[in-house]
């Protein structure tokens, strides 16, 4: 199955609600083959130097295609709209540290400031996670994408 196809499946399961400003995301080694693909098929109606060569919409939609770079060595495919996607700290504990202070040496104020961060998904039920099976590997049957309305819950979302 090579990627124009797993990107399409996903794009398929992705939930009406969130259809309108879904992106897709993909590893950038998926993002290539998925190029590849669309010129194998002879579907290369695009321009690249047209705006971001990160990202390329599925013709006939308004749904991106995005590379992203956190997904690299991964085969997984995830999609949902940037709305559904928050970013997070944990300056609610002990670990943080910022300080701030007046360096004589270079006469500037300088910051330093040392916290965890990471994303997560408000609404899990509105994200299509599209990972291959390994069971599946090697034959005909396709996996299916998880999210969505092909989900319970959607708990493999925020991984």
């Amino acid at each position: 199955e090579d990627a124009y196809e797993r990107i399409m499946e996903a794009y398929m399961a992705i939930p009406e609600a969130v259809l309108e400003d879904a992106v897709i995301f993909v590893s950038p080694a998926t993002f290539r083959a998925y190029v590849k693909a669309l010129v194998d098929k002879n579907f290369y109606h695009y321009n690249p130097a047209d705006g971001d060569l990160n990202e390329m919409f599925i013709a006939g939609s308004g749904v991106k295609v995005r590379k992203a770079r956190g997904l690299a060595n991964s085969n997984n495919i995830f999609a949902t709209s940037p709305k559904n996607m928050i970013y997070g700290t944990d300056f609610m504990n002990n670990k943080e540290e910022i300080k701030v202070w007046f360096s004589d040496d270079d006469d500037v104020f300088k910051v330093k400031v040392r916290f965890n961060y990471g994303a997560q998904v408000a609404f899990p039920d509105l994200v299509v996670n599209y990972a291959p099976q390994a069971s599946n590997e090697g034959t005909d049957e396709p996996s299916e994408p998880e999210g969505g309305d092909n989900a319970e819950g959607g708990e493999n979302a925020g991984e």
